[in-house]
């Protein structure tokens, strides 16, 4: 989908002017990973509008620039009337990402208040936002009911007209909740779906979370050559995306890997995906449940 938009952009780019087709064409760059040609293509847009700052934001957060990406979303909140609901995600999304859970929860539900009861997309991300912070107020429960009716709510839309990216991001999401309950067949299944999305729509950084996601339930499955190839994958992509978040996440987790290793001579095997496995680390030591999407998707679906 979004090599497709690309190469739409890009066709159109000599026939429209820059400041109608940039926000557009930066924001698909940034989903496909190419945040060097975004950066330089933002630099080209005007410096205070809302939409390009929302856009200097996403492209601060994907590098792991929390700090830089909250100092736009906030002047963008200040200049922002029609983009307001999609800078109150940003900036639960930073606040997430910032472990201010109450703060995220506060922006979610703002987003989740202004956004139309018409856009199911938009209210299941809203929703989404909502349901992270209760999983990590603890209350795992509530959280996986409130996925859940996100998800309900986006297989209501037309499969023509749904939103993948937000729609791979829920499944992800009850993946992990999935994780936290050990649960890791249904975990695999999600993050399988949510990976298979992300494929189809070539958002680069959601496949390499879905990998990393992936290796997570496999090794908790007791299936450790499976884990190790997911986690190999996703660290080279990680490498050549340059999210150094990620890859230390991935390192965490390689790193359970060969603490299993170490461990295995001296104990008795147990059998796969039983819970007297080998320990795995609780899921939300080493990843987030909410799987982060970019907010360009709505422009380009």
């Amino acid at each position: 989908m979004y090599h497709t938009a690309l190469m739409l952009y890009q066709k159109l780019r000599p026939h429209v002017s820059i400041d109608e087709l940039g926000p557009r064409l930066a924001g698909v760059l940034i989903v496909l990973g190419d945040w060097s040609e975004a950066e330089k293509l933002i630099g080209l847009l005007p410096v205070e509008d809302s939409s390009v700052r929302l856009l200097r934001s996403e492209l601060a957060f994907v590098r792991g620039d929390f700090d830089g990406a909250l100092a736009e979303a906030e002047m963008a909140l200040i200049g922002s009337s029609a983009e307001r609901v999609h800078v109150l995600i940003r900036l639960a999304d930073i606040a997430l990402y910032l472990g201010d859970f109450s703060e995220a929860q506060r922006y979610g539900r703002s987003a989740l208040d202004l956004a139309s009861t018409s856009d199911a997309s938009l209210r299941a991300r809203c929703s989404g936002i909502v349901a992270a912070t209760e999983y990590f107020g603890g209350d795992i429960r509530a959280a996986e009911t409130r996925f859940g009716a996100a998800l309900e709510l986006l297989e209501e839309v037309p499969e023509a007209d749904r939103d993948r990216v937000i729609h791979s991001t829920i499944l992800a999401n009850l993946g992990t909740v999935a994780e936290t309950r050990h649960e890791w067949a249904a975990a695999g299944h999600h993050h399988r779906q949510a990976l298979r999305l992300r494929r189809e729509v070539a958002d680069a950084r959601g496949v390499l979370q879905s990998l990393h996601a992936l290796g997570r339930a496999r090794l908790g499955a007791g299936d450790r050559d499976d884990a190790e190839r997911n986690c190999a994958e996703a660290g080279q992509l990680a490498d050549s995306l340059g999210e150094t978040l990620e890859r230390a996440k991935i390192w965490h987790t390689r790193a359970e890997l060969l603490l299993r290793d170490a461990r295995a001579p001296a104990t008795t095997s147990p059998a796969p995906g039983s819970r007297s496995a080998e320990p795995h680390s609780h899921p939300a030591r080493n990843t987030w449940p909410y799987d982060k999407e970019h907010w360009p998707a709505r422009r380009c679906r």
